[in-house]
């Protein structure tokens, strides 16, 4: 563990007031919904650049409505510069255990939906 750097195991955000239902009506250019990121990695941890790809559900919303599901996406992303672009949170707070991992690397997630805007996708599977 102590060859992954500065890495924190467990992450905890205050959440906003949006609902997700409000985020996906309010998104009336083509906006990509994603449930969940996998195979996060850090790519420069100075930077704080980060890639990793979309999983369990990735969905384009057009109009203010899910369309349709898409192939799951890479990112390639600076978490200051994503979180510089956040424009909506919502008040739930999602935990996630990724199942598996807990004996290795124990680690937990706290976190309400985010709308963020500007997100870079690099490929997909």
């Amino acid at each position: 563990m102590r060859s992954m750097g500065a890495t924190p195991l467990n992450l905890f955000m205050e959440g906003g007031n949006s609902k997700l239902e409000e985020m996906i009506k309010t998104s009336k250019d083509r906006t990509i919904y994603i449930s969940r990121f996998h195979y996060n990695n850090t790519v420069n941890r100075k930077e704080a650049i980060l890639t990793g790809m979309t999983r369990d559900g990735t969905f384009l919303i057009e109009d203010g409505e899910i369309k349709y599901p898409i192939i799951d996406l890479r990112y390639l992303q600076s978490l200051v510069e994503a979180f510089s672009h956040v424009t909506e949170l919502s008040p739930f707070r999602l935990i996630h255990d990724p199942a598996g991992y807990v004996p290795i690397m124990p680690e937990s997630t706290v976190v309400p939906s985010i709308k963020i805007e500007g997100m870079r996708f690099v490929g997909s599977r």
